[in-house]
């Protein structure tokens, strides 16, 4: 009996889409749960700035809206780009908001207990989504590659 040489085994294709393995995982789930919660955060921006605006000193209103308006602003193109590039903007989402949260309590210290549910929530969010938007790029460059 003669041995046949050994050959590499031919690339075989999948059944599947690079774009059905992507958008069938697991992954999606919480990538659109972390782009909920910038939308949350982007809305909660927009509403903390007419309230802040027209309820505090009337000297100061444009710079409360025009500031904090501009702030929403931000969350809300964040949450367009997580829509295109979730992992970026995820991530661009969770310093910025990790930063205003800081601030806001460098400037009241009794902010951190304001609102900890939601702001937990929104952390908690955003950290699982950050994950599964950093595999499914990885996922998504290692099938670019093949």
């Amino acid at each position: 009996m003669e041995q046949q040489p050994l050959t590499e085994p031919a690339e075989q294709e999948s059944v599947f889409s690079e774009e059905d393995l992507l958008n069938n995982h697991e992954y999606d789930k919480h990538v659109r749960q972390a782009r909920n919660a910038i939308w949350v955060i982007a809305a909660i921006q927009f509403v903390a700035a007419f309230i802040t605006a027209f309820t505090g000193p009337e000297d100061i209103f444009w710079y409360n809206l025009g500031i904090m308006g501009v702030i929403a602003l931000i969350f809300l193109a964040l949450g367009v780009w997580a829509q295109r590039k979730p992992y970026p903007a995820i991530l661009s989402t969770l310093v910025l908001y990790s930063l205003l949260v800081v601030v806001d309590l460098i400037a009241d210290p009794t902010s951190i207990i304001k609102g900890i549910i939601l702001k937990v929530a929104i952390v908690i969010y955003l950290v699982k989504g950050l994950k599964d938007a950093q595999e499914a790029q990885r996922l998504k460059e290692i099938l670019n590659n093949r």
